[in-house]
């Protein structure tokens, strides 16, 4: 699994630079712990208002699932992005039919950290590698493994 840096405690915007910049990994001085990075998400969270960049837009979609994370523990065991398959009248049909819709199996992160946030999420206007990188360090924040970061495409 192609890690974000998120259970390095490495920030949002450092861990895109690397992989997008070619920088070199970051280095011990940049990581942080579970406990501080914990603080730092719910931090940004709480304090809403418009992000001041990058990193702290992703900082706050953290916090925001953390938070989701307290008040629905089910939730936790939800993948980043989800599966999904194509139907006519509820039916499973092929991606090439012409009528045919694209439904979600299972549970929607995304649309449920929303609805828990009155809307919030959706206007930050996120990438997905920040929505990986969030969910990452929630769940680091939270104690838990990491999940692949969507926005990641692994060739091996």
């Amino acid at each position: 699994m192609s890690s974000d840096g998120a259970h390095a405690g490495i920030s949002a915007d450092r861990a895109l630079e690397t992989i997008v910049g070619g920088k070199p990994p970051p280095g011990e001085d940049e990581r942080t712990d579970a406990a501080s990075l914990r603080r730092r998400i719910l931090a940004a969270a709480q304090r809403g208002g418009e992000p001041t960049g990058y990193g702290d837009c992703a900082d706050m979609v953290a916090g925001m699932i953390l938070m989701f994370y307290g008040a629905h523990p089910e939730a936790r065991a939800w993948p980043v992005d989800g599966e999904y398959h194509w139907e006519v009248d509820g039916k499973a049909v092929s991606a090439f039919t012409p009528e045919a819709q694209l439904v979600r199996d299972g549970p929607d992160l995304s649309t449920e950290v929303n609805k828990f946030t009155d809307g919030k999420l959706n206007g930050l206007g996120i990438t997905g590698f920040q929505w990986g990188w969030a969910v990452n360090a929630a769940r680091f924040a939270a104690d838990l493994p990491p999940e692949p970061n969507p926005a990641i495409i692994t060739i091996g």
